[in-house]
């Protein structure tokens, strides 16, 4: 098949999922929704499976038109949603929640506290809870493995209730992201005024703010549904079932705006564009400012600039991995708009579970990745982690080549002795010059302090 071809069908099969849509069918939710381990939409958007989100919209019924089948079969999803939820997800939480506790005890005893310390240390308190909340949500992989009934029954009870506490940590972590990125942004495109802008005290208060916000906002999707356990009279066993509440029943059409509208651009689609485009100008100004302080700054000036773009350079990376990682999230969400096909119990199922499950993933990496990111690209973390737990070897090969540097490179203040046995300034400055390069000095120590 040629390119042409290829495009062409996938065109037809994404023009055609969107176009067709069935008459109503009332599909109940009322019995219990696990039948796999991936029922739901374990990506933690706001889109739950109720009838309206499975079917057209009342009354409308549109020409049929050619249906394609699902573009992946039944067998590769649940495969691919076994091996996510049951072996990689459990391994990642063990790595993500140590990671993100160490970086929580080491960002708590640095002796310097800043903005950037209380943000990061805000993050990776998100961070942690959202891998705790999706694990306990997605145990029931691990329980069906031992008792399919009480691994479908722990899912739908999970299904309702911590579904929004895994979200509301979700959506924290996006906004610190957000916010981390705008202060980074402030940093390099006011740098003589970012320090009176952004204060810890007003960085703590924006962070608790950041929390506090999105938990009210998040919480009254919390009262939309319930499960509770009820009895089966044919078989008479005790089962979980899921069902939405009458207050959410009398209040849809305003509720349903509320939560797929409101929340989902206020929560996922504005803190991803805005880490989008502080990324960029970041990028943009970081190296304009790397080609004017090669020319012009002095050796203090240089060294202060260094320890900034390194902490820049961090920080852009935590955004990048962010953004690649939340990307998938975000078109998964787009394409649950589009159309109804694209659901659970939609013509594309499958690749609906299969999506699901890897968009899970990659939000997972971004919440478990950061305490790598810190001990490769901060050494002020990493120096305080090896201080606090003694693992001198980690740094063993950066010191090295601090002493090196040391020993090779003349520093500021050093003088040599001339033939006449007048010392004189290794850069030839004049004596006012000099003052100005010690008074560099004066602040870079003041500011490591």
């Amino acid at each position: 098949m040629s390119g042409v071809e290829a495009v062409t069908n996938v065109f037809v099969e994404v023009a055609s999922a969107i176009l067709y849509t069935t008459p109503d069918t009332n599909i109940g939710i009322n019995s219990n929704i696990s039948s796999s381990n991936s029922s739901g939409n374990d990506t933690g958007d706001f889109h739950h499976v109720t009838a309206a989100s499975t079917g057209s919209r009342s009354g409308q019924v549109r020409p049929v038109m050619y249906r394609p089948p699902d573009l992946v079969s039944a067998d590769v999803a649940n495969d691919v949603a076994e091996a996510v939820y049951c072996y990689i997800l459990p391994v990642l939480v063990v790595f993500g929640t140590v990671g993100n506790v160490l970086s929580i005890i080491v960002l708590c005893v640095e002796k310097k506290k800043d903005s950037t310390n209380a943000s990061l240390t805000a993050l990776a308190v998100s961070d942690t809870g959202y891998i705790l909340t999706t694990f306990a949500r997605q145990t029931s992989c691990i329980i069906s493995k031992f008792d399919p009934t009480l691994g479908r029954n722990y899912t739908t009870l999970m299904y309702g209730q911590m579904i929004v506490v895994n979200i509301c940590f979700s959506r924290v972590t996006s906004v610190i992201t957000a916010i981390i990125s705008t202060e980074r942004c402030l940093a390099v495109t006011l740098p003589l005024k970012v320090r009176e802008i952004v204060t810890r005290p007003r960085m703590i208060i924006a962070l608790v703010l950041a929390f506090v916000i999105t938990f009210a906002l998040i919480g009254p999707v919390f009262f939309m549904a319930e499960s509770y356990w009820t009895t089966n009279p044919r078989t008479n066993t005790s089962y979980v079932t899921y069902q939405l509440t009458q207050w959410y029943i009398e209040n849809k059409d305003a509720l349903d705006t509320y939560r797929d509208i409101f929340l989902n651009a206020v929560f996922r689609f504005l803190p991803a564009g805005l880490v989008i485009f502080n990324t960029a100008v970041i990028i943009s100004r970081v190296k304009k400012a790397s080609s004017w302080r090669g020319d012009t700054a002095s050796q203090a000036g240089k060294a202060r600039a260094t320890r900034e773009k390194k902490l820049t350079n961090m920080l852009l990376v935590l955004c990048g991995v962010y953004i690649f990682c939340t990307l998938p999230g975000v078109v998964f969400q787009i394409f649950t708009f589009l159309t109804d096909e694209f659901s659970v119990f939609g013509r594309y199922r499958n690749t609906y579970k299969m999506t699901t499950a890897l968009s899970l993933l990659t939000q997972f990496i971004n919440s478990s990745i950061n305490f790598v990111i810190y001990m490769a690209m901060n050494e002020r973390f990493a120096k305080s982690y090896v201080d606090l737990f003694g693992c001198r070897f980690l740094l063993s090969s950066n010191s090295e080549a601090s002493e090196k540097d040391a020993q090779t490179k003349p520093t500021m203040g050093t003088t040599l002795t001339s033939k006449s046995g007048k010392p004189s300034s290794t850069s030839g400055d004049s004596p006012s010059e000099q003052d100005e390069v010690k008074a560099d000095d004066v602040k870079v120590k003041v500011a490591e302090t």
